[in-house]
């Protein structure tokens, strides 16, 4: 008699603990599903372990998989580890994340889902702790605001290199063009321009002066400065040609020049950065595209220019020292 009793009272033990495997399953999915670091895989996942639940139990229950509960896996609910179970207090990274995927296999191989269902769970467990321990970032989480600060330095320095720049081109380009600031205006750099080379001098000067000029202007204020910074960059480098092969400029070399042709050539690839009017326009005139044909239209042109150039030295007698201030240098 007492044997007849004893199956009953052991298929309702048995019954009970299938009841609570499936609510801490369900618990376990809600609370992976609806934290902060729920990603699509891990939520769609838990959402199907979800539904297997027979009721639904909150966060904190005491079953095998409970998350933020007492349970052997317990761990809080937003993935930080403050559970009470062998695995609240495990450490992050890609090693932590992968013991927990084991233990969640073992847990779960004790309840009545399909191998499919586990798989996937598994799978998106595994996926999502990685993820969140920063494996596939490879780099440790940056703190709050420091990308804000990043940013604004960022600007700030192309700010401050812009202004350098676009400033000296600017004076150099009115030397030219108005004979401000000691410049020979553009008759008097048409005569320079002519015993360097450049033919005709009066088309010369004034292409050199608006390149400047004009280049600086849109450099200082940030404004399509891909085609300004290319413009700029094909005038430096017809204008290092003249002072080619010495390269220091207390020797008469290149050096000023290429610094001037090297800076705005950066400015034409990286851009204005965001305290400029390209970024108050949203980058229209400022694409990545511009940046490429722009240099490699300034280079072919300055390539024509000095090949010109050099064939009219070849069929002339040698120019004597420039004696008018504005030559290309700048």
């Amino acid at each position: 008699m007492s044997h007849m009793r004893a199956r009953p009272l052991a298929a309702m033990a048995k019954g009970a603990s299938e009841r609570r495997q499936h609510r801490a399953t369900g618990s376990m999915a809600r609370g992976w599903a609806t934290g902060p670091m729920a990603t699509g895989k891990r939520a769609a996942a838990a959402m199907a372990l979800g539904a297997m639940g027979r009721r639904s139990m909150a966060a904190g229950g005491h079953g095998p998989m409970a998350a933020g509960g007492h349970g052997p896996m317990a761990a809080s609910r937003h993935g930080h580890g403050h559970g009470h179970g062998p695995m609240g207090m495990m450490p992050g990274g890609p090693g932590a994340a992968v013991v927990r995927a084991m233990l969640v296999k073992k847990a779960l191989s004790r309840s009545p889902m399909g191998r499919a269902e586990m798989a996937a769970f598994v799978k998106g467990a595994l996926l999502a702790e990685l993820a969140r321990s920063g494996a596939f970032r490879g780099t440790t989480r940056v703190p709050p605001g420091a990308e804000a600060t990043a940013t604004a330095l960022r600007d700030a320095g192309l700010l401050v290199l812009r202004t350098g720049v676009g400033g000296v081109l600017l004076a150099h380009g009115c030397q030219k063009l108005f004979g401000w600031f000691g410049g020979g205006g553009v008759a008097g750099t048409a005569a320079a321009f002519e015993q360097m080379g450049f033919t005709p001098g009066a088309p010369s000067a004034v292409a050199a002066g608006l390149g400047e000029a004009g280049g600086g202007t849109l450099i200082l204020v940030g404004l399509a400065t891909p085609v300004a910074g290319a413009a700029a960059t094909g005038t430096m480098m017809a204008a290092s040609a003249v002072h080619f092969p010495a390269f220091f400029a207390q020797q008469g070399g290149y050096e000023y020049t290429a610094l001037l042709a090297v800076s705005t050539a950066a400015l034409a690839l990286t851009g204005p950065g965001g305290w400029s009017l390209d970024a108050l326009l949203g980058y229209r005139l400022n694409k990545p595209w511009m940046s490429v044909v722009g240099l490699v239209a300034s280079a072919v042109a300055a390539t024509a220019v000095l090949q010109r150039r050099a064939q009219h030295l070849a069929s002339a007698p040698p120019p004597g020292p420039p004696t008018m201030e504005g030559e290309p240098e700048g």
